[in-house]
This record gives C-alpha cells, structure tokens and sequence, in this order.
C-alpha cells in the first residue's frame, strides 16, 4: 500500500470513553467549517456537559450494559 504524503489538519481532538463500544473514541473537528459566531465557550461548555451526562447515564444503565 502506498503510503499518502496528504495529512487532514485538526483544530480540536477531543476524547472521551464510550460505554457502548467499551473503547476510547477520538472527535476530530475542523473549525474552519464554522462561523465565528457560532462557537462561543458557552455553547461549547454546554455540549461537552451533555455528553458527559449522557455517558456517565449510559455506564449506569443495566440495559445499556447487556446490549
């Protein structure tokens, strides 16, 4: 296999243990992709807090446990 010479840049890489897959998962985003005004630190803040609650509802979930 040829090995490409081409990278993909990232702004942000964030991670976070996903309680179905049992594993560490990796979201790349490109900024550039959108508008200034649409990324405030309070916006940000507020989805970050809801995957971490969806994750730490998910761990607890015995339903979610034998899928």
């Amino acid at each position: 296999m040829k090995r490409s010479e081409h990278t993909h840049q990232t702004d942000v890489v964030l991670k976070y243990a996903d309680p179905y897959l049992n594993k560490a998962v990796y979201l790349h985003t490109d900024l550039k992709s959108y508008a200034v005004g649409s990324i405030a630190l309070d916006s940000i803040k507020k989805a970050l807090e809801s995957l971490g609650k969806a994750i730490g509802c998910a761990r607890a979930s015995t339903g979610w446990e034998t899928r």
